[in-house]
């Protein structure tokens, strides 16, 4: 159940923040579905359902308002959240050893 969202001045606070969900969300009568992107700068079906509401624990934060929205809602379990959030481009040169590998089945 989505519960009252709460920043850093206070329930009144709304911040603008991006996340995914990674289940389904119920959000009063509807249940938003996983894989599901939340963007609260937007006013699409269900940005605008979980305006108000607290950032799933299960959620994947898609920008540091979100991951920081997370971290206050969930102080005592940061070491279940990870090492937060880092945008895509934060390290470009890094890869790991399988990205961007095509994989082609053999013939036998």
């Amino acid at each position: 159940m989505a519960r009252p969202a709460v920043g850093i001045g206070g329930a009144a606070e709304e911040t603008l923040m991006r996340f995914r969900l990674t289940a389904g969300w119920s959000l009063g009568d509807a249940v938003a579905p996983a894989n599901t992107i939340v963007d609260f700068a937007k006013s699409d079906r269900w940005s605008k359902l979980a305006k108000g509401k607290l950032i799933p624990f299960n959620a994947t934060p898609l920008d540091d308002e979100a991951w920081q929205a997370q971290l206050a809602a969930y102080p005592e379990h940061r070491h279940l959240l990870g090492g937060g959030w880092q945008p895509a481009t934060s390290q470009p040169n890094q890869r790991r050893s399988n990205d961007n590998v095509a994989y082609t089945r053999r013939r036998t």
